[in-house]
């Protein structure tokens, strides 16, 4: 989906506050993710101010800085229109 929409949204990959470096390099590898930026919250300042506390979960952030967290998985359908309407919006 990075590849297609990447010029109109941004991905940000964030492990759970437990991951270290190591461990996000080798889930970005072990599941083919790497097309779009991954970063590390080791104070856990972002998860926190996101109120997330469990994976996975899935932040939108419109232009206007609104966001909507979702804390669960998509089935890549689910996804795709949940993107889709965050670029529509």
């Amino acid at each position: 989906m990075q590849r297609e929409l990447g010029d109109q949204v941004t991905f940000i990959g964030m492990p759970s506050r437990s991951d270290d470096i190591a461990s996000m390099e080798r889930f970005v590898e072990d599941n083919a993710v790497g097309d779009f930026e991954h970063l590390i919250d080791a104070d856990s300042v972002i998860w926190s101010e996101l109120g997330i506390f469990d994976q996975p979960a899935f932040a939108f952030v419109n232009d206007d800085g609104t966001v909507d967290v979702n804390v669960g998985s998509f089935e890549e359908e689910e996804l795709a229109a949940r993107v889709q309407a965050l670029i529509d919006s």
